[in-house]
């Protein structure tokens, strides 16, 4: 036994690699002669029968050897974009383009198409083909179609009658779903059955005797989703769609069998379905970025396209940003090819940016600035007003005035506490003019004793030498001015402001990065350790105290609360262009 069993290892390793070459039969009798005993005998009867079993089929399972002579196939379904997660490249998310659109009013829109990764729980292999009609086509290196068959897959499974008769050789096979048009010897997809139409195409060299052929069943299709973000909160009322006006968008897909590629075998317009987007709320002014997305989570499904041709519209838009954005078109300038069976994502990121004042009296966006220098942002282009980047008196607190009985506004200018703030600033005038004193005679902006806060916004320094002849000088602002810092800088939600408002919300790191982007400070408090930030205002009240805004740490500001004449609060300086 020992014998048969080194025999038997021998003609594995040894024989059946030589099979079918002529002279093999000598070595084989010779062998048998010297070694082989009856029972040696029954054993390289197996081995041969193994040996021939094995050599010329590829993949066929026990359940197939009853099958016919041919070539049979088996089929699986991909998710969208799953070649994509589940092979060589990342799985991440891949970024194809970023582009910004200017919509006007200091807000951008910056869309980014964005190759979402595919289903990495879920294999191809454990999701088998949807049952229906299925055609198969078989091309040559030369690509003269070889066979075709039309197959019915029930459970699953082809029906064990569906197989194909052909040479030896290498052949380019491709199945067809029922989405999927063949007629004239052209492959074709139409726009309305993007979403469901399936190829599949394998590469396979065949023995013509018994093999197995798998397709990955890739959609025809690719899929678009659409996110929404913005430094803000967005509203309710937000509808949006996708479309393609370019008169170039693929109405119908020709799909070359050799290549794998498509190309355009009819054009015209897409025209995708309009979203409601989800209301991220209008409580929460703490995140940096407020996202939405249609619920449920929906998809446009359209034929290969370029990203270039794709554009987004906003049908119907509440205020972002106190600017209305219905009926504004956003549209990606980069050209990147959105292919067959991928998932996209494209988010529109809106953006604000602010206008600042430079050196020379020139407004303009920080993109724009060349050698100028920022010294103010702008808060209303309406009053031609704007906030100093940095605090007056070097940051240092100081009081109002020294006794605000004798250098007060005007009695007929002290307004009540619940009127509501005018739109146009006072604080030039109780500054520097001599009217705008209760005496008539001083004026605060050149007294450092007396009126210090009024002083050291009005000797402000920003730094560099200012040059523009249209230019006021520094001024303490009155209350028009913090209101203007709360609804057009950090977008707070009561447009009828009034002093006796308290804790109304706002986006203070929309504040902060309006500022500091410029170089400036922040007047937002980001301080952990200090809980109101309080700056003085010019405006006094005939029923309350002088105005002033106070800035919270949890991201809410309010003019109403009451100092002494010994209290001390923050100083920024304003000016007029």
């Amino acid at each position: 036994m020992g014998r048969d069993r080194v025999l038997k290892d021998y003609l594995i390793k040894h024989v059946c690699g030589q099979l079918f070459h002529a002279h093999i039969s000598y070595h084989i009798m010779k062998i048998t002669t010297r070694f082989f005993s009856s029972v040696a005998a029954l054993l390289f009867a197996s081995v041969l029968i193994g040996c021939s079993g094995n050599d010329s089929v590829d993949g066929i399972n026990n359940e197939d050897s009853l099958a016919p002579n041919g070539i049979s196939f088996s089929l699986t379904e991909t998710d969208f974009n799953e070649e994509v997660s589940m092979g060589s490249r990342s799985s991440a998310n891949l970024k194809l383009s970023n582009d910004t659109t200017d919509l006007g009013d200091g807000v951008l829109a910056e869309m980014s198409m964005t190759r979402e990764h595919g289903n990495r729980v879920t294999r191809a292999g454990s999701r088998p083909i949807s049952n229906g009609r299925y055609t198969v086509l078989a091309y040559d290196a030369t690509g003269a179609l070889k066979g075709q068959i039309n197959a019915t897959v029930a459970s699953g499974k082809f029906s064990t009658r569906d197989v194909m008769t052909l040479d030896p050789g290498t052949y380019t096979f491709i199945c067809l779903n029922d989405k999927v048009d063949f007629a004239g010897g052209v492959i074709s997809v139409k726009q309305a059955n993007a979403e469901t139409a399936r190829i599949g195409r394998t590469v396979k060299s065949v023995s013509g005797v018994r093999d197995r052929v798998p397709f990955e069943m890739n959609h025809a299709g690719l899929r678009v989703r659409v996110s929404l973000e913005a430094m803000v909160n967005i509203p309710s009322n937000v509808r949006a769609m996708i479309f393609d006006d370019s008169g170039t968008a693929s109405t119908v897909a020709n799909y070359d069998p050799l290549t794998g590629t498509y190309s355009a075998g009819a054009v015209g317009n897409f025209t995708g379905v309009e979203e409601l987007f989800r209301s991220t709320g209008t409580t929460d002014f703490t995140k940096v970025s407020y996202v939405s997305t249609p619920s449920p989570v929906k998809y446009q499904y359209i034929l290969p396209t370029q990203t270039s041709n794709l554009k987004l519209k906003f049908t119907t838009a509440d205020e972002i940003y106190h600017k209305n954005l219905a009926g504004l078109v956003m549209s990606p300038q980069q050209n990147v090819a959105l292919e067959a069976n991928g998932s996209y994502l494209l988010n529109v990121k809106l953006t604000k940016v602010f206008k600042y004042l430079f050196d020379d009296g020139t407004v303009d966006y920080l993109r724009n600035k060349g050698t100028r220098t920022p010294i103010a942002l702008v808060i209303s282009e309406t009053d031609r007003s704007a906030i100093a980047l940095k605090d007056a008196n070097n940051g240092a607190l100081t009081t109002w005035t020294a006794n605000r009985r004798i250098y007060n506004n005007p009695v007929a200018e002290q307004p009540s506490q619940h009127d509501q703030i005018p739109e146009t600033s006072l604080g030039y005038h109780y500054t520097w003019e001599a009217s705008g004193s209760l005496d008539g005679t001083t004026i605060k902006a050149n007294e450092p004793v007396k009126c210090p806060a009024f002083y050291h916004a009005a000797h402000y320094d920003p730094g560099v030498t200012v040059t523009g002849s249209n230019l006021s000088n520094w001024y303490l602002g009155s209350n028009t001015d913090l209101k203007n810092v709360y609804l057009y800088v950090g977008f707070g939600t009561n447009k009828r402001v009034n002093a006796a408002s308290s804790i109304l919300g706002w986006y203070y790191h929309v504040v902060n990065k309006a500022f500091e982007d410029a170089g400036g400070t922040t007047i937002a408090n980001m301080d952990p350790n200090v809980r109101i930030k309080v700056y003085w205002s010019s405006t006094y009240y005939n029923d309350f105290n002088t105005g002033i805004a106070h800035i919270f740490n949890n991201s809410s500001t309010d003019g109403n609360h009451s100092l002494g004449d010994n209290d001390k609060a923050y100083v920024r300086a304003f000016i007029h262009y």
